[in-house]
């Protein structure tokens, strides 16, 4: 992860496992990736609607013959599902990643319609950066905005993140992090974070 925290709409939409069955595929041009879940989350091997949720993602890579132009990713994916108390949802994503050199970007945007114990509409998008200043020595910075519910004015989430990243070994990593939370439907904070990652 570039950053602690991952974005609204990935810590609000799909942030969490369930059991199922999928199947992947990483080639040269593109990338996909289909499944069939439970619907009910986390360590629930019971369901208690008769369907199941469904879920793909696919992009393509236009850059992966073309040397010098750095490494290009369009994407996008759906997932649908019915929860236990009758509310269907409705996920649809888009996203768009690019680095060159030193630098990286992505962007992507997702909507949920079925959103919550209501089934609220809800919206939201990020943009994130990042550069290599050195081969151990990272920053992050990104701009990530969420809306719970489309239907009410004046409710969404603006966090304005900064990060450094720094890697004492390949699979040794620190994090620190500062968040600037701005919401319009409730008070303002400031946030700091900070995590060590150990791959093995």
């Amino acid at each position: 992860l570039d950053l602690v925290n991952r974005s609204q709409i990935s810590r609000n939409f799909g942030n969490k496992r369930d059991l199922g069955v999928k199947i992947a595929n990483n080639a040269k041009y593109f990338d996909y990736y289909l499944g069939l879940f439970n619907g009910n989350g986390e360590n629930a091997t019971e369901s208690n609607n008769k369907t199941m949720d469904c879920g793909g993602w696919f992009d393509v890579k236009p850059l992966a013959n073309i040397d010098g132009y750095g490494d290009l990713k369009l994407g996008g994916g759906y997932y649908n599902g019915r929860t236990g108390t009758g509310v269907n949802h409705n996920n649809l994503g888009a996203f768009l990643d690019y680095g060159i050199g030193k630098y990286g970007f992505r962007a992507e945007w997702a909507g949920n319609d079925g959103y919550g114990s209501k089934g609220e509409s809800a919206r939201g998008w990020y943009v994130h950066n990042t550069y290599d200043l050195t081969d151990n020595f990272e920053l992050v910075a990104r701009y990530d905005q969420f809306d719970p519910n489309t239907d009410i004015k004046a409710n969404k989430i603006s966090e304005y993140t900064l990060g450094t990243n720094y890697y004492l070994t390949k699979n040794l990593k620190f994090q620190l992090n500062y968040t600037f939370v701005a919401s319009q439907a409730g008070k303002d904070s400031n946030r700091f974070a900070l995590l060590t990652q150990l791959a093995y």
